[in-house]
């Protein structure tokens, strides 16, 4: 039993410095992102799709817009529907096009 205790000891060590570089991985991570701007990739308008507009198709999902879909406009001036711009950002921040 007393042998058991040093090797007990260096394991809870070696759990606790594990898990101290993973919370530092994950903060350097979100600076990171945060730096770059990509948080900022975030919708700026929405509207309503209009006859006049010169797109037609919604890049991430590919289909067609209609008059009663809801539009998200990014910084960068590309256009999607609002559901799937949010649902790409969930996934990548970044612009689906940029």
């Amino acid at each position: 039993l007393k042998a058991s205790l040093p090797l007990l000891g260096v394991g809870f060590m070696t759990l606790f410095l594990s898990l101290c570089f993973c919370c530092y991985m994950w903060r350097l991570k979100k600076q990171g992102q945060k730096e770059m701007g990509y948080k900022e990739v975030r919708l700026i308008i929405h509207r309503n799709y209009s006859t006049n507009d010169s797109f037609q198709t919604c890049p991430v999902c590919l289909d067609d817009f209609s008059p009663k879909d809801k539009l998200a406009v990014c910084e960068c001036t590309h256009i999607f529907h609002t559901k799937c711009l949010i649902l790409w950002l969930n996934q990548s921040p970044t612009c689906p096009l940029c």
